[in-house]
């Protein structure tokens, strides 16, 4: 291990280089980046302006701030956090048996851009069955608000469709003989664009266990991982994830029953955005339980492995971590005694104006950026790239994924969708009561104009 401090003015470089992990800090001002790369994997944080991760006065999150267990740079005083979930079960990328999510992880068990009672999330789906365009019987979803089961795209509590909500089991493009729908499929599970010999389905499809882009022959999805253990761009013949292979049944956003992850393969439940009942995460090592994003019941942290429990900048009284925060929730920068968090160590709570994630893993490129009330999602895995831009009320989603691309464009009510796949282009204009939908495939052209009710 070496350790290079160098101070010059207001700058400070810190180089940490430990094995093939390489941790660069530089803080000049109020900006701060953090580079950190272990094998083929860059992380890259990038922090300008008044950026604070935020804390509440409990245990409160980054983009969110409630009063129990909360989330993402947070880490309260259950069990919650960015990079891990404790032992209730709230995370980013986490998704435990409650169910919630990546920006939050509230009293309930709510959802990124949700906000509910039921169990739901975004990148979620615990042990109830729920996604991120759909959410099934109880449960709601991404764009979704609340007290009902409803759903982003989704409505209904039988098969219903994205504009539809009907009291049969229609779709969108689909035409099937079961209960199929675009953004959704309950109770058998079909898809949108899958092609499996199971039951999928484009957003999810519920109680069997199927997947968005997948074409496999056992149950997976791609913001899904049920009961069983499979994923994103996962695809096949065991319960695998996104970038994930283990030995388990594992998945990106998915942390169900076991206990694995991310970037993880290990033989123990261990990963890096999960850290559960047994205790290893992101860098993890495996047979003590610490990690950098986490530190579960014994409570160890990044560049730390002591018996007390502490953290890569912290040194506190209880057992605190990077990314993790054990039983009081205290986070990186911070070493408090309630439950703040990264940069923050207040009753209040305020955050970031800009914040750049970059993490590159193997053939996966994820940037994060957010600045102001923009938020930019990319993440190219493979052939698939997905673009996610919200910018006050409007929402941008690019899904490119082989010779297919999806586009869905959102602001005010008005929503555009473009899918290309093929020698086909679907375009779906929504704004107001009128829908255009203009389908070109080979030489054919057929335009569908609805204005009130014609």
């Amino acid at each position: 291990m070496q350790v290079i401090l160098m101070m010059t003015g207001n700058i400070q470089v810190i180089l940490v280089m430990t094995g093939n992990m390489h941790v660069i800090q530089v803080m000049t001002g109020n900006m701060q980046v953090i580079l950190v790369m272990t094998g083929n994997m860059h992380v890259i944080l990038m922090m300008t302006g008044n950026m604070q991760q935020h804390a509440g006065n409990t245990g409160d999150d980054w983009q969110h701030a409630c009063n129990t267990g909360d989330d993402w740079q947070h880490a309260g005083n259950t069990g919650d956090d960015w990079q891990h979930a404790g032992n209730t079960d709230d995370d980013w990328q986490h998704a435990g048996n409650t169910g919630d999510d990546w920006q939050h992880a509230g009293n309930t068990c709510d959802d990124w851009q949700r906000a509910g009672n039921s169990d739901d999330d975004w990148q979620h789906a615990g042990n109830t069955g729920d996604d991120w365009q759909h959410s099934g019987k109880s449960d709601d979803d991404w764009q979704h608000a609340c007290n009902a089961d409803d759903d982003w795209q989704h409505a209904g509590n039988t098969g219903d469709d994205w504009k539809h909500a009907g009291n049969t089991d229609d779709d969108w493009q689909h035409a099937g003989n079961t209960g199929d729908n675009w953004q959704h499929t309950c109770n058998t599970g079909d898809d949108w664009q899958h092609a499996g010999n199971t039951g999928d389905d484009w957003q999810h499809a519920c109680n069997t266990d199927d997947d968005w882009q997948h074409a496999g022959n056992t149950d997976d999805d791609w913001q899904h991982a049920g009961n069983s253990g499979d994923d994103w761009q996962h695809a096949w013949n065991a319960d695998d994830d996104w970038q994930h292979a283990g030995n388990t049944d594992d998945d990106w956003q998915h942390a169900g029953n076991s206990d694995d992850d991310w970037q993880h393969a290990c033989n123990t439940g261990d990963d890096w955005q999960h850290a559960c009942n047994t205790d290893d995460d992101w860098q993890h090592a495996c047979n003590t339980g610490d990690d950098w994003q986490h530190a579960c019941n014994t409570g160890d942290d990044w560049q730390l492995a002591c018996n007390t429990g502490d953290d890569w900048q912290h040194a506190g009284n209880t057992d605190d971590d990077l990314q993790q925060a054990g039983n009081t929730g205290d986070d990186w920068q911070h070493a408090g005694n309630t439950g703040d968090d990264w940069q923050h160590a207040g009753n209040t709570g305020d955050d970031c104006n800009m914040q750049v994630i970059l993490m590159m893993t193997g053939n996966m490129h994820v940037i994060l950026v957010m600045t102001g009330n923009m938020h930019v999602i990319l993440m190219m895995t493979g052939n698939m790239h997905v673009i996610l831009v919200m910018t006050g009320n409007m929402q941008v989603i690019l899904v490119m994924t082989g010779n297919m691309q999806v586009i869905l464009v959102m602001t005010g009510n008005m929503h555009v969708i473009l899918v290309m796949t093929g020698n086909m282009h679907v375009i779906l204009m929504m704004t107001g009561n009128m829908h255009v939908i203009l389908v070109m495939t080979g030489n054919m052209h057929v335009i569908l104009v609805m204005t009130g009710n014609m």
